[in-house]
């Protein structure tokens, strides 16, 4: 007879803004999931895509029980989750990229966390100059979204661009 399934590990790098302005390879910003307004991180360290448990139910996401659930760990702390958001929209420049996030408590300044798993599906590239990060639509357009000057403003001043020719900005 088998024992309980093991959770799996989920790192997360960083659980606030405040903590992601410090890291070079961080860039904060407002989008909207769902069509919500949401404070969304994007954490290359993070192996999955996270949202704060308190955003999910303010917005009535519906969620689904994961099977084995996660054993996220964070600086300084470590949660269990077995709740998902799943098939979420993520609006970035007018194209929406679908999103499956882990319901865990975040800081009260982050509703998401956007991490590797979804990077990776979407062909995610960091540039550091200029200071943006690029993603590839299933449609083949690409989405690139410019960091403010001062990552302490980024939460108001990130710009999307769509393709290379026009740029959206993004509220």
């Amino acid at each position: 007879m088998r024992g309980p399934i093991p959770k799996k590990t989920a790192p997360v790098h960083h659980v606030t803004t405040e903590e992601a302005t410090l890291d070079d390879g961080m860039i904060v910003g407002k989008l909207r999931i769902n069509s919500i307004s949401a404070r969304v991180l994007f954490d290359s360290g993070a192996s999955h895509s996270f949202m704060h448990e308190r955003y999910v139910q303010e917005n009535e996401f519906s969620t689904m029980d994961f099977a084995w659930g996660f054993q996220i760990q964070a600086p300084r702390i470590i949660q269990e989750s077995n709740k998902i958001v799943s098939k979420a929209k993520v609006e970035l420049a007018g194209l929406e990229f679908l999103a499956h996030f882990i319901m865990m408590k975040l800081g009260d300044d982050v509703d998401a966390i956007l991490g590797m798993n979804w990077m990776v599906e979407h062909k995610y590239v960091i540039r550091c100059v200029p200071r943006s990060v690029e993603m590839h639509h299933p449609s083949g357009r690409i989405a690139i979204i410019y960091a403010a000057q001062s990552q302490l403003v980024a939460l108001q001043s990130l710009r999307a661009q769509p393709n290379v020719s026009k740029g959206v900005e993004l509220t």
